[in-house]
């Protein structure tokens, strides 16, 4: 008898994945300041970050980045799933974490997403 096939968004690489989008995302605020996120999924075939950058990067940034990721995973920061009671929350928490001393403006487009998700359906934060 075969297993049932596990689905791309339960399995260890999606997990994989998307950590190292959370990843690529503290190394680039950290490194970037006034860097404002989108969204930065897992797919198929490995993960994105659409992000605004204040000014534009070049080819030798990445190096940078890749190197500022490879220091913070050595830190082994545990990332812990947490929902918001409702917009409101969701909307504080965006503002209070991406913010950080920067500026709302650097939640721009976190806050448009937030304005997206359907009245009532779940809002999701990894820390």
């Amino acid at each position: 008898m075969s297993q049932p096939q596990e689905s791309y968004e339960s399995s260890r690489l999606y997990r994989i994945r998307h950590s190292a989008a959370h990843l690529m995302a503290q190394a680039v605020t950290e490194l970037y300041p006034g860097a404002k996120l989108s969204i930065g999924p897992p797919v198929e075939n490995g993960f994105y970050y659409d992000i605004d950058f204040p000014e534009p990067i070049a080819e030798t940034d990445l190096a940078k980045i890749e190197a500022k990721m490879k220091e913070l995973a050595k830190l082994d920061q545990r990332i812990v799933c947490r929902e918001a009671v409702d917009r409101d929350e969701a909307r504080k928490i965006i503002l209070e974490e991406t913010v950080l001393d920067q500026g709302p403006e650097v939640a721009e487009y976190k806050l448009l997403l937030l304005d997206a998700v359907p009245e009532g359906e779940k809002v999701t934060f990894y820390d």
